[in-house]
């Protein structure tokens, strides 16, 4: 699926923080990008329903985004070129940047940038982000049953 300017800078607030950003990609009919936000929080149910549910897209960024090679050969090797490029930004080159501007997709450069900022954020090893890591396990349990009620 191709995906609207809008919705990637819908996506870009919603990593940001603004949960009314959220609400928006799912009244619009782009839950997958809702769930390729809680696949990049780490909840491994979200990352496992956008496979199931074949957004493939979503699912193969959020799994090369975690080093997975062949997920980022998935995305050139059907010319999906500015998550690859978003996935080379998020691992700091510079070239990927550079050709997401050249080509006029400065929101997929925004979403890259959002997206780590926010895993530098989560990544810290202090004791802080060692809690926060331990609290998503339990959000994830309860994102995973709260899914699968409805």
């Amino acid at each position: 699926m191709n995906y609207t300017k809008e919705s990637i800078i819908k996506l870009t607030e919603f990593v940001k923080g603004n949960k009314e950003a959220g609400k928006w990609l799912v009244d619009n009919n782009f839950k997958e990008l809702e769930l390729l936000y809680y696949a990049l929080k780490g909840y491994d149910g979200a990352l496992r329903e956008l496979k199931d549910k074949k957004y493939f897209v979503p699912a193969a960024f959020a799994t090369a985004i975690r080093g997975n090679a062949r997920a980022f050969n998935w995305l050139i090797k059907n010319k999906k070129y500015e998550w690859a490029a978003m996935v080379r930004v998020i691992n700091k080159k510079q070239d990927a940047a550079l050709w997401l501007q050249k080509h006029n997709l400065h929101h997929y450069l925004a979403l890259a940038i959002a997206i780590n900022a926010e895993l530098i954020i989560e990544n810290e090893g202090n004791f802080l982000g060692m809690l926060s890591k331990m609290l998503k396990g339990y959000k994830g349990i309860f994102y995973y049953f709260k899914k699968n009620r409805s």
